[in-house]
């Protein structure tokens, strides 16, 4: 492995309905899966995902999981990357509605690469390459 690449990942922790059955709970109980195992799953998949991809790409990965329960950090650390991305930088009273739309938020070397779904492995992988080599097509 040669190069170093850091993933940030803001989590979505917000889920409003199951994944399986689109109900809105916490946790439900008509299709007898949690909301919160649900998520937990769906982090698994996207931290295995790119565990594939580093692989794939020959890189040494580092992933930065944004702890969003501690707002004020989030919020600081949403913030860098929004500015660096060129994009407007979120108060107090944007960033729950912001992040509730936008996890997870995925970036490469503070470079955005995915909001707000959980990208498939193919476009990840094409984000991940692209943001790793910004002057190709």
């Amino acid at each position: 492995m040669s190069d170093v690449v850091r993933i940030t990942v803001f989590p979505g922790y917000m889920m409003e309905s199951c994944v399986d059955c689109s109900l809105s709970s916490h946790s439900c109980a008509n299709c007898d899966t949690g909301s919160l195992e649900t998520q937990m799953q769906l982090m698994d998949d996207l931290y295995f995902m790119l565990e594939e991809i580093a692989y794939k790409l020959s890189r040494e990965l580092i992933i930065e999981t944004i702890d969003t329960s501690d707002t004020l950090y989030a919020i600081e650390r949403l913030n860098v990357l929004l500015f660096l991305n060129g994009e407007a930088q979120v108060s107090h009273e944007t960033y729950p509605e912001y992040i509730m739309h936008s996890v997870p938020l995925i970036a490469v070397d503070n470079r955005i690469v995915s909001v707000g779904e959980m990208p498939k492995k193919e476009n990840l992988f094409k984000s991940i390459r692209k943001a790793l080599t910004p002057d190709s097509p």
